[in-house]
């Protein structure tokens, strides 16, 4: 009997939007699966303030102590930075502005960004819808615990990618023609 084929790792995108004091927003594209992602804004790759630089991290399984669980681990990027993983969360604004924030410098996927319901109407701070239900997408679509490459590219560096699949010309088109930069329409969280 031959063996069963084993998934190829994966190159997955996180393709980034600008960043303001929300957050910074974009799209994490893995295979087929498109999904909305959360971080810091850009504080010169400061710890526990900024999100990464563009460019190729390595990401394996490894223990999150603080949230008792196994997720995805960025391989120590820098020196300054470790303990980088892609969690779900809700927030991610700049704690020095006043927003709200859920990450020191991690990644979270989620299903769509806008404000959030809390005590009977919309918060004017966007945050991350449904980040647990991205996160279980994510972790399908790389074959979790499988190691995969995140490769971080700013969307105004777009012109610089060649896509490699269909899910990504979509996403690609979508932010050229302008129609994924600016935060989404307003949804209910999770329950």
């Amino acid at each position: 009997m031959p063996d069963p084929v084993q998934p190829q790792p994966l190159n997955v995108l996180l393709l980034r939007g600008p960043s303001t004091s929300a957050g910074t927003f974009g799209h994490i594209i893995a295979g087929d699966t498109v999904l909305r992602s959360g971080e810091l804004p850009w504080r010169d790759n400061l710890p526990s303030i900024s999100c990464l630089p563009p460019g190729v991290y390595p990401c394996t399984w490894a223990r999150m102590e603080s949230h008792n669980t196994d997720r995805y681990l960025l391989s120590e990027p820098f020196p300054s930075r470790s303990g980088i993983f892609i969690h779900s969360a809700v927030w991610c604004g700049d704690r020095a502005a006043g927003m709200r924030c859920d990450l020191l410098g991690c990644i979270a996927p989620a299903l769509e960004v806008g404000p959030i319901w809390e005590t009977g109407a919309f918060t004017d701070q966007p945050g991350l819808i449904s980040s647990r239900r991205a996160l279980d997408q994510l972790h399908a679509a790389v074959h979790a615990p499988a190691p995969f490459t995140l490769v971080i590219i700013a969307a105004s560096d777009l012109h610089l990618y060649q896509p490699v699949s269909e899910a990504e010309r979509r996403v690609l088109a979508e932010y050229h023609a302008g129609q994924r930069i600016s935060p989404g329409q307003r949804a209910a969280p999770d329950s």
